[in-house]
């Protein structure tokens, strides 16, 4: 029976990697990639690579909203290479699917029997979610792998006693699970509590061992933003205004805004262009308030996201919670299954639809073990074959060392951002940026960004002659930057001001019309405000001259 579960779980995984692998290289892939929102994880590993900085910007502007795990794991699969390749990104994911299925295994076999492990790693393995994951390069698949393997060593922390190694491991899984996402950040109570309760014991060490690996990132954070930023948490506010008003799951940004001017009328009027800073912190208040106000509400709220989250997963959530509350159910799989459950807390404040990637492959690797259960009284669990989950474990522990290297050059790289700004991209971004205009066209939302680039240099130039009081010099700049990149508004603004200085007033009116055309027609729609205020007070400054 162990030699036949051990061929089926074998038979499972390799299928599933070829499904994998089929998925991440189907025809049409690489163009996909430059028309989708986690496109921006992808220039994020273009970025560091090319510029040592954890950006989504090409310019280089830092970023603290998105842990750098997964953008490492990225710039990992595209090392060495001349040319960018989301393709080469997809079957990296791919191949980490099929290690995970294979961790699944490891983890159903050690909690419970070579049955449950094959069960476990077959629901992995062919989950169809966790397949289109790969495709889409979604962060929500690698950490959906990253929390399996936290419940990998959950199960051996809760199995070892909480004896110092198993600990230092489970604080290293914890620590690498924050700098991917937050949503489990509840773990850190229910394991410490776990360990109170069990043997009467604190978790001192795994909590120590996670702020060290957190550590690096946190001082980088403070480096360019003079706060201090642990984790890849943002406010909460808008998906705490959703709950807030008793919706299901997170808020968009212009959903949110409709929220908020339905309970005060005039809000978004009154904040929209307000600094992203202040803007979130009236969203905040807001929400708060509303909790307050309506505290009824905010709890239906937080019920009906919660059963929007969970309910597709009932296939899984079912024989899960039946292996973790069974009679007999060993330590292992209880701390594994705290480490699911901590995603509950987190729909107080905001569980989005991606999350359940994240959830998935751990829940799918416990109902292994619940519906073997129902077949195999008679169980012996495997003492080594959550060794299984160590390749996986190895890939994601580079990744992890790759971010902790790049983590200090980054920070440095702070004291020389503006310099930076002003820089023509490396050969690596240029390809990136070339590759996605060509691809996708006027429908990339980034397709004006290689030109808007190459103008940089001649606009920093035109900002010094500006303010050096040398106004036909900055006009010529500008000139030269408009040259560079036809489509971007803002340099034909500074253009206009800068012709307005010297003297050439009708010149400086055309610009000011080519650059109000320009906004309406291909400026994002957060930015065509901001340019139409600029244009309008240019144009009434020339024509007060």
């Amino acid at each position: 029976m162990d030699g036949m579960s051990r061929r089926l779980a074998a038979a499972a995984i390799v299928a599933g990697l070829c499904w994998r692998l089929g998925a991440a290289w189907a025809p049409g892939d690489a163009a996909q990639t430059y028309a989708q929102p986690q496109e921006g994880y992808f220039l994020s590993s273009v970025v560091l690579l090319s510029r040592g900085v954890y950006s989504s910007d090409p310019g280089g502007a830092p970023q603290t909203g998105r842990g750098p795990l997964f953008t490492s794991f990225l710039a990992l699969s595209q090392a060495g290479a001349s040319r960018p390749s989301p393709r080469r990104a997809r079957v990296a994911q791919a191949l980490l699917g099929a290690l995970a299925a294979l961790a699944a295994w490891g983890l159903g076999a050690r909690l419970r029997s070579p049955l449950a492990g094959a069960l476990a790693a077959a629901l992995v393995s062919f989950d169809p979610r966790l397949v289109v994951a790969v495709r889409g390069l979604d962060v929500h698949g690698f950490y959906g792998v990253v929390i399996l393997l936290l419940g990998c060593a959950a199960a051996h922390w809760a199995e070892s006693r909480g004896d110092r190694r198993s600990s230092i491991l489970l604080g290293l899984a914890l620590g690498a699970s924050f700098l991917t996402r937050s949503a489990h950040l509840a773990v850190l109570v229910l394991l410490p509590a776990a360990a109170w309760i069990w043997w009467k014991r604190h978790a001192g060490v795994v909590l120590l061992v996670a702020a060290a690996v957190l550590l690096p990132w946190t001082a980088r954070n403070y480096a360019h933003t003079g706060r201090f930023v642990p984790l890849d948490a943002g406010t909460g506010a808008y998906n705490l205004l959703a709950a807030a008003d008793g919706g299901d799951l997170a808020l968009r940004y212009e959903e949110a805004f409709a929220v908020a001017d339905k309970h005060r009328p005039g809000f978004s009027a009154a904040h929209r262009d307000e600094p992203v800073e202040r803007r979130d912190s009236a969203v905040m208040k807001l929400a708060l308030a509303l909790i307050a106000e309506r505290p009824a509400d905010y709890a239906l709220g937080v019920l009906r996201r919660l059963r929007a989250f969970f309910l597709p997963l009932a296939v899984f959530l079912l024989p899960a919670l039946w292996a973790a509350l069974a009679p007999g159910a060993s330590r292992g799989t209880r701390a594994a299954a705290l480490v699911a459950a901590s995603f509950l807390a987190y729909g107080a404040v905001g569980l989005g639809e991606g999350y359940r990637l994240g959830l998935e492959p751990l829940l799918a690797a416990l109902a292994g073990v619940g519906l073997a259960a129902l077949f195999d009284a008679r169980a012996k669990p495997s003492a080594s074959a959550l060794r299984a989950a160590f390749p996986a474990a190895g890939l994601i522990a580079v990744a992890a060392v790759l971010c902790l290297l790049l983590v200090p050059r980054d920070a440095l790289a702070a004291r020389r951002a503006g310099r930076a700004d002003c820089e023509p991209p490396p050969a690596f971004l240029a390809a990136f940026l070339d590759d996605g205009v060509r691809l996708a066209g006027k429908d990339w939302y980034l397709a004006q960004w290689p030109g808007a680039l190459r103008a940089r240099p001649e606009v920093c130039a035109g900002m010094k002659a500006f303010a050096a009081g040398d106004a036909a010099e900055a006009a010529t700049r500008f000139a030269a930057a408009a040259a560079a990149a036809p489509m971007d508004a803002s340099i034909r603004v500074s253009l206009a001001v800068a012709l307005g200085a010297s003297g050439r007033k009708a010149q400086a009116l055309r610009e000011c019309a080519a650059a109000e055309s320009l906004a309406d027609a291909s400026a994002p729609s957060y930015e065509q405000k901001r340019l139409r205020d600029s244009i309008r007070s240019t144009r009434a400054g020339l024509e007060h001259r």
